[in-house]
């Protein structure tokens, strides 16, 4: 595990005869890699036969999150691909909370709480913060990441509270979610939670997640899932979705328990219609035998914000992609929308593989008087350019909830862009027809001038 901004990586092939061979090597998408690639010239071993080896240098970050690379080897006799990654075994984050210092509260009227991931592997970690269990970005900071003398990630996140908030027993919850490792942990602080001892077993805790828009937009219906943690035993638990201020049940289906790190967590969902989800709240009620009282938490769809329509741009591959015939890439850009919930899938006549499809996740623009807005991009790497020469369409969806019928596309095709390419060169011809017209007459113009210069000279000389 490297600590450096980048690390080298490299292939070997052996025993070939005769002795050229050539190496290339490709990415996660499938697209060429040439970063620091070097390449060494065939060696002549003592059977015979030729050795030759390769490299590139990768970020620290891209092997860390365990991305592959292909080293490929072509020879006259037969072609070899490698695959490259980084086979480390994951580790879990230690997850710890700390409280805002007391001064702080009373002295500036607000204090900073700290969220603590310590010890895992690989880098690619996700930190989001709940003000009573809604989602919150605001006050929020994450640190860069950095390395221990494990060469394991610690990570550490704030969050600014007010002293009034604090004094108000406001819940305040860090999740952390480590994909590699299966990790998902959640910790929760508030001034009442500060008084008490710190976290031990039987402090259950219980939260809400709220459906997503791809879950609604899909399905049309919106799943409500409760998730109960830290529990010592499954034994007696009993879970319930109701809608506020009913006492009848909602058809509720508990998952099995998940036993980790000592404790049970399970997860309860109630599906509801979308309809349902837009404008009514919704209550987990949560009974245990180590609960002294139910717990309840309630789940309702923010609508705090008005929400904003995306630009949806699709851009066609690069003309350099296209010069070197080899695999060619499409750009969705998706931007100026609100909420960050959104939905984009790409589309074609036969299927598209997930992985030739990269998306990033929606990030925060630019936004004044208090008006946030998200972007993203996607792209779609066809791995062979014969497959877009044959005029095959591609299209991006998007889905938004602020959209008319919640979705819209865009397609391209090779013609499509051909034609644009054909106009450009058209205005460009026509140009240069216009200009050739104007440099016609003006060297006769000139040419006629001279002449009849020359014969008044040759008149004036005769005398006639």
């Amino acid at each position: 595990m490297s600590q450096e901004p980048t690390i080298t990586i490299g292939c070997l092939a052996k025993d070939f005869l005769p002795e050229t061979l050539n190496f290339s090597w490709n990415d996660k998408s499938n697209n060429s890699f040439t970063n620091g690639m070097k390449t060494y010239k065939s060696i002549l071993q003592s059977s015979g036969s030729y050795a030759a080896s390769s490299q590139i240098q990768v970020t620290g970050e891209s092997w860390n999150n365990r991305d592959p690379y292909y080293c490929v080897a072509k020879h006259s006799l037969n072609n070899k691909v490698l695959k490259l990654v980084n086979d480390v075994k994951p580790v879990s984050p230690i997850v710890t909370m700390a409280a805002p210092v007391k001064e702080d509260l009373y002295m500036n009227n607000n204090g900073t709480i700290v969220c603590i991931m310590n010890n895992y592997y690989p880098n690619n970690i996700k930190v989001k913060w709940l003000k009573n269990y809604v989602e919150t970005t605001l006050n929020t900071m994450t640190d860069k990441a950095n390395t221990n003398a494990d060469g394991n990630f610690v990570l550490s996140s704030f969050m600014t509270v007010s002293k009034k908030d604090w004094d108000e027993d406001t819940i305040f919850s860090c999740v952390v979610e480590h994909s590699a490792s299966g990790s998902f942990e959640f910790r929760n602080v508030s001034k009442s939670l500060a008084c008490e001892s710190s976290a031990s077993p039987g402090d259950i805790h219980v939260y809400g997640i709220p459906p997503s828009f791809e879950s609604i937009f899909l399905n049309k219906k919106a799943p409500l899932t409760c998730v109960i943690a830290n529990m010592m035993s499954a034994e007696g638990l009993d879970v319930s979705w109701y809608e506020l201020g009913s006492d009848i049940k909602l058809k509720t289906i508990l998952d099995d328990p998940i036993y980790k790190d000592g404790a049970y967590s399970i997860k309860a969902t109630a599906t509801v219609c979308a309809d349902d989800w837009l404008t009514k709240t919704f209550e987990c009620r949560v009974k245990h035998p180590d609960l002294t009282s139910p717990k309840k938490i309630t789940l309702a769809k923010d609508n705090g914000q008005e929400p904003q329509t995306p630009t949806v741009l699709l851009y066609p591959p690069h003309q350099d992609e296209l010069n070197r015939k080899e695999s060619v890439t499409l750009t969705c850009m998706v931007k100026h929308f609100y909420p960050e919930d959104i939905l984009v899938k790409w589309t074609s006549s036969d299927q598209v593989e997930d992985r030739y499809v990269v998306t990033t996740k929606p990030m925060l623009e630019s936004y004044s008087s208090g008006k946030k807005s998200y972007f993203l991009y996607s792209t779609l790497t066809i791995p062979s350019i014969e497959t877009w020469n044959s005029g095959k369409s591609y299209t991006c969806v998007v889905g938004h909830e602020s959209l008319p019928l919640q979705a819209t596309q865009r397609s391209i095709d090779k013609t499509i862009v051909h034609i644009l390419y054909i106009e450009e060169d058209d205005d460009i011809d026509n140009l240069w027809t216009t200009a050739s017209t104007f440099i016609v007459l003006f060297l006769l113009s000139l040419f006629y001038s001279a002449t009849v210069t020359l014969f008044k000279v040759r008149f004036i000389e005769t005398g006639e």
